[in-house]
């Protein structure tokens, strides 16, 4: 199958001077999520733009869905979306109107409504796209890429500026989409984004691929950062973030009254929210994970920031309360409203802190389970001795050189200085799954045993059917019956019995994918490739062990089988 999108030496110069595009190759498959990545400046919308038909390469071959855009561009203009990093539209036409008015311009589109209601828009139907709000108005761009119904779908940047209820509302509908068998070519700035949508990534920078594989292997190869985390208490030396930054290889430090994933119990606490209403009477208490951190630790274990800014040193106990949130708390209680400006405090009495940023969410109890709503506070507006310190070296950096560099550092600062649990951010996250890690070792080794005992159970009772009707067999081979008859009268039973069984068994699986979903991680309870493969490796072990007994039958002697008693 050819692919949906494939360039070859693309180029594209401005003016003569100008090369915003270098020799750039590119191939998607059919159905697949590709992102672009890379700063401002880097050719990724000049890319895009070529490969939608809305700028002529330089020079350079592209063909989409097997065709170039000089010979068909009619039914490529049918058979894509595009989203526009800016796609301004009519102000004077209400938003039922634009879609309809775009959906005219494809043969097969979609039902406009259907589309509104697929991105949320159902209530602004006869809104003014005047009226919209920024986000508002990047669902109906969306909506207007998706009511041709297109088998390739191109976003440039489509989450920019979208709050984070509406971010994840897209991200549900760029899965759908893809689902369905759609192509998708987005360029972004996230890499959580690109993470949770991509199948693959190409880093583009000065106009042409630096870097090319899946998100994993993007942040193996080239952020293949790592964190060294150890608690210090009673000093404040070992608190200082200018004493570990010098040391070699070190990009951020970051300190945290606790850490994700360690020995110790992270905060919960309650919090209130100025103007939050409860939908239903008691439930008015809002409990909140709380961290306590200094202005680099969100970008030393690298959280992303979606919203605002970071925690800077100027964040102390001379400046305003603030606080930054991450975007599950600010979808949850600032539903399609900028949470930037907003306030929230702990408990009922606590000052009121300003949000200043919005973050992505973080695993910090279980990487299996869904992160509860957190709030973090700049930790130099308290009273907190004992920290955990976290350093974060750059890319190609050894981690065992490190941490042996911070035990050093910290016996030259004070020989007596408390520091313990001193690990790498792999290490944590390798101990947070050594009971899951048991727990299958452990399933799978009995899983290995049953499936052995299955097919001896299979042999021997296929081999005791051979022997009670040896006799049978005989007669049968005496009347004229050849070995192959003789195969499928063994195959016939038994295989039923097999079909049978796999049947039974896959219907019982299905009943406990309950029980079992608490195991799995990156994979559902229900995935089809392991519900497809399964039974055909024991429809393999079962005609294997069919086969052995089915093939002395065959070799049985007439004579000697009616004489058999």
């Amino acid at each position: 199958m050819a692919p949906a999108i494939q360039c070859r030496d693309l180029r594209k110069t401005y003016d003569g001077q100008v090369e915003a595009v270098r020799g750039l190759n590119l191939e998607i498959e059919a159905g697949e999520c590709f992102g672009l990545l890379g700063p401002n400046g880097a050719g990724k919308t000049t890319t895009i733009e070529i490969l939608e038909g809305l700028l002529e390469p330089t020079s350079g071959q592209v063909t989409i869905l097997g065709q170039t855009w000089k010979d068909n561009s009619r039914e490529l203009r049918e058979a894509m979306g595009i989203s526009l990093q800016e796609t301004r539209l009519s102000e004077k036409l209400t938003v039922r109107e634009t879609v309809t008015l775009f959906s005219g311009f494809y043969r097969h589109p979609r039902a406009p409504l259907e589309v509104l209601e697929q991105m949320q828009l159902t209530e602004k139907a006869d809104a003014w796209v005047g009226k919209l709000s920024g986000g508002q108005r990047q669902r109906l761009a969306v909506a207007t890429a998706l009511v041709g119904n297109p088998k390739i779908l191109f976003l440039d940047e489509p989450t920019t500026g979208l709050d984070p209820q509406s971010r994840r509302q897209l991200w549900d509908t760029i899965r759908g989409f893809q689902q369905a068998g759609g192509t998708v070519l987005l360029t972004t700035h996230y890499m959580d984004e690109a993470e949770r949508l991509c199948d693959r990534l190409a880093i583009v920078d000065h106009g042409q691929i630096i870097a090319e594989g899946t998100p994993a292997d993007l942040i193996e190869r080239l952020g293949g950062h790592h964190m060294v985390e150890f608690q210090v208490s009673g000093s404040s030396n070992g608190h200082s973030g200018e004493v570990w930054r010098a040391l070699p290889g070190v990009e951020y430090v970051g300190a945290n009254y606790q850490l994700p994933l360690s020995s110790v119990a992270l905060a919960w606490e309650p919090i209130g929210i100025e103007g939050y209403v409860p939908k239903a009477a008691g439930n008015d208490l809002i409990i909140s994970s709380s961290a306590y951190i200094s202005s680099d630790y969100l970008r030393a274990m690298g959280v992303p920031l979606l919203k605002g800014r970071y925690f800077t040193e100027q964040d102390n106990k001379k400046s305003p309360e603030v606080v930054i949130v991450d975007d599950k708390l600010a979808a949850r209680f600032w539903p399609n409203e900028d949470p930037l400006g907003k306030r929230l405090r702990q408990g009922s009495d606590g000052p009121w802190r300003t949000v200043v940023g919005v973050v992505a969410d973080a695993k910090e109890y279980e990487v299996d389970a869904e992160p509860p709503i957190t709030a973090y506070f700049p930790v130099e507006q308290y009273n907190i001795a004992g920290r955990f310190v976290v350093v974060r070296t750059r890319a190609g950096s050894d981690a065992a050189n490190l941490t042996n560099a911070v035990s050093q550092e910290i016996r030259r600062l004070d020989p007596e200085l408390p520091t313990y649990d001193v690990a790498t951010m792999d290490h944590r996250l390798h101990d947070s799954l050594a009971r899951r890690r048991l727990s299958m070792f452990l399933l799978g080794t009995f899983a290995a045993f049953a499936l052995v005992l299955a097919a001896i159970g299979i042999y021997g009772v296929i081999a005791y059917w051979v022997d009670q009707r040896t006799r049978e067999i005989g007669i049968r081979m005496a009347l004229g019956a050849d070995r192959g008859r003789i195969l499928r009268l063994i195959a016939s039973e038994f295989f039923v019995m097999i079909g049978i069984g796999l049947a039974l068994g896959l219907v019982g699986a299905f009943a406990l994918t309950r029980l079992m979903s608490g195991l799995l991680f990156g994979v559902s309870a229900t995935d089809v490739t392991t519900f497809g493969l399964i039974p055909l490796v024991l429809a393999v072990i079962a005609v294997a062990a069919t086969y052995l007994p089915a093939r002395r039958a065959m070799r049985v002697e007439p004579i000697v089988a009616v004489r058999a008693e």
